[in-house]
């Protein structure tokens, strides 16, 4: 709608500077003075408001990052079935958290990797430190331990002004602008 908008003032605001200029000098005179009066151009723009979902991200800081499974060396006797916040852990989204910090449900970048949630806690996640759950074992002792920055990420909603075409008249029906027009190969 914006694109159609710039395209009509461009338009016209070529029109009326090549028209001032004198560019149709192979239209008779009296083809100019008529052009001139025939010319009938309104625009009319009424300003609008709307809402913009926008991602944003608050840095946490520098975490410990570990990784876990649900082998019982890792959760323990019949751990690795449930979160801490009541919902099946996920390879590549569950992470474990204290939740004092950051708390369930909180979606997280760690890294250059987003799509983690805060889900789980666990016994020994202290102050700065995050647990990243695996599928498998030998998988989480492959990911190792590390130091990452850690973000969160949220939407929140914009407001942004824009103006939009209520009406828009034009009348051109002169032969003079018509020859012209077609040299330029615009159609109306």
């Amino acid at each position: 709608m914006r694109k159609s908008i710039y395209k009509g003032a461009v338009f016209t605001g070529i029109l009326f500077f090549l028209l001032f200029l004198g560019v149709f000098a192979d239209i008779p005179a009296s083809a100019k003075s008529a052009s001139k009066n025939k010319i009938t151009i309104t625009c009319k723009y009424k300003w609008k408001t709307t809402k913009v979902k926008v991602k944003k991200k608050k840095y946490l800081g520098k975490f410990y990052i570990t990784h876990y499974c649900p082998c019982s060396r890792c959760c323990g006797t019949g751990g690795g079935r449930v979160t801490a916040s009541g919902t099946t852990p996920t390879a590549g989204r569950t992470v474990g958290v204290n939740p004092r910090l950051i708390p369930y449900g909180t979606k997280l970048r760690v890294g250059k990797r987003s799509g983690y949630v805060a889900e789980d806690t666990g016994g020994g996640i202290g102050w700065k430190h995050l647990d990243i759950f695996c599928s498998s074992h030998q998988e989480a002792l492959n990911a190792g331990v590390g130091y990452k920055k850690v973000w969160a990420e949220y939407y929140t909603y914009k407001k942004v002004r824009y103006r939009e075409l209520i009406m828009y008249e034009e009348e051109l029906n002169n032969e003079g602008f018509d020859k012209f027009l077609k040299a330029l190969k615009i159609s109306l």
